[in-house]
């Protein structure tokens, strides 16, 4: 198959075409563990998360909750149509304690409202998790039938028509940084007209910058693979240099990666249905390490870009990363003088969700990334409340607080994987954690209240 090309007399204007012939986004399997009573029960250390869980873990009070009309989220799926059941949201919302209505403000794209669609715990997992973090904000859905720059081309239409824009996007898919033309054409290149991997991810970042210079937060999810990514899921290639994710890599975005409990603490004190009822143990606290196999199902992603050089608010503290002893793999392997990530972390094990009436467990960055999403939607609220503006690109100002704004996460590395097509893992190279930044959970998990205080005296 021969795909069309552009005219040399065109090629100094046109960096690349998309859209003549768009696959759809290759839907990263969630990963799941049915309610067992018995070994969750018995596993102190390997509780349950709801979101009870997240406020008593990163300071975020009952009362926190959407009280501006100007105020609002949103979550993106890619496909071609995707969504969520009011059902199942309603239910989640029982069993945790959550608003007894809740609904979606308005949809984007096409969204599936029936059991028969494609309603699947991607989606679940995303709207039960932000709305949860930031009750009564207003949440809608975007469904892109693409990629990353079509995505970006979507917000600056509406924008243009002066349509609805939330604040704040949650992002839960990547994609290896060299392979985005594998994705967007399958196999082809880009948009099937002379794109390159390069120049895709960077007309893309490009929109990202405008979006944050708008005044919109871009939240993306570090990747649940390690830092091998989904290029090396059996950890028998060693090519130079290890294989970053995009969106992740951008250096105009936040990313997230993700933690998980040791020594777990069981919630107390007023407990949700789904802790009391069921007989299930939640998890009020504990020790946060770096999410990895084999106690979790997943591992973070984390790492440096090959494209994209290191942006200057996270020089110093990257610069403190590799002066320490963490792990680090050969300098053969990886770039140091590329764009770090994630930025920040947020549990990323044993979420609680309601998916098609089922209650399952999941793991991934595709939970610590609309937790965190959330979390900012509530400082949004804070700072509109008082006749400010909403935060936007906040990545300088995460960089530029203290290190107490932060829960520091300083055990575990990202070298395990779960292997291609098989109920196993294998570790390959990749990074660890330490005090301050590192390239596992960045600057750490969120604490709300320290962050709301920053955020209300900065402008």
């Amino acid at each position: 198959m021969e795909y069309p090309t552009i005219p040399k007399a065109l090629s100094h204007v046109v960096t690349f075409v998309t859209g003549i012939s768009t696959f759809p986004a290759n839907r990263q399997p969630l990963h799941r563990t049915r309610l067992n009573h018995t070994s969750d029960a018995a596993i102190a250390e390997d509780l349950w998360v709801v979101p009870q869980t997240l406020r008593a873990l990163y300071n975020i009070p009952s009362t926190a909750q959407g009280t501006s009309s100007k105020n609002s989220m949103a979550v993106v799926e890619f496909g071609l149509v995707a969504g969520v059941s009011m059902d199942d949201l309603k239910e989640f919302n029982q069993l945790t304690g959550g608003p007894s209505s809740a609904s979606l403000a308005y949809t984007v794209g096409t969204f599936a409202f029936t059991p028969i669609s494609p309603i699947d715990g991607e989606s679940t997992l995303d709207v039960q998790y932000i709305m949860a973090v930031a009750p009564n904000v207003p949440c809608s859905f975007w469904t892109v039938n693409g990629w990353m720059y079509d995505f970006t081309t979507l917000v600056q239409t509406r924008q243009s028509r002066n349509l609805p824009v939330p604040l704040v996007f949650s992002m839960s898919y990547g994609w290896a940084e060299a392979d985005q033309c594998e994705i967007t054409g399958n196999g082809a290149t880009c948009g099937q007209v002379g794109g390159t991997d390069t120049s895709y991810i960077t007309t893309t970042s490009n929109n990202f910058q405008k979006l944050g210079a708008s005044g919109i937060t871009l939240l993306a999810a570090a990747g649940d693979a390690g830092a091998a990514s989904k290029e090396n899921l059996d950890c028998d290639d060693r090519s130079t240099p290890i294989q970053p994710n995009f969106p992740a890599s951008s250096p105009y975005l936040t990313t997230v990666g993700g933690t998980m409990l040791n020594n777990g603490v069981p919630l107390s004190g007023s407990v949700p249905p789904f802790c009391s009822e069921i007989g299930i143990t939640c998890a009020g606290g504990g020790v946060e390490v770096v999410s990895s196999v084999p106690q979790a199902l997943i591992t973070t992603g984390g790492g440096f870009s090959n494209v994209f050089s290191a942006p200057s608010y996270q020089t110093s503290a990257v610069n403190s990363w590799k002066q320490s002893n963490a792990l680090m793999p050969p300098t053969t392997y990886w770039n140091p003088s590329g764009r770090a990530y994630p930025d920040v972390a947020a549990l990323a094990h044993k979420y609680m969700i309601v998916e098609n009436g089922e209650k399952l467990s999941v793991d991934g960055t595709s939970a610590s990334c609309p937790v965190t999403a959330g979390i900012v939607a509530l400082i949004n609220d804070n700072r509109l409340n008082n006749g400010q503006s909403p935060v936007g690109f906040i990545n300088p100002a995460l960089y530029a607080m203290s290190a107490s704004n932060f829960n520091d996460i300083t055990i575990g590395n990202n070298t395990g994987t779960e292997m291609h097509g098989r109920d196993d893992y294998c570790f390959t190279y990749g990074y660890g954690a330490t005090t301050g930044w590192d390239p596992c959970t960045g600057m750490g998990t969120p604490n709300y209240q320290a962050w709301n205080n920053y955020f209300k005296s900065n402008n």
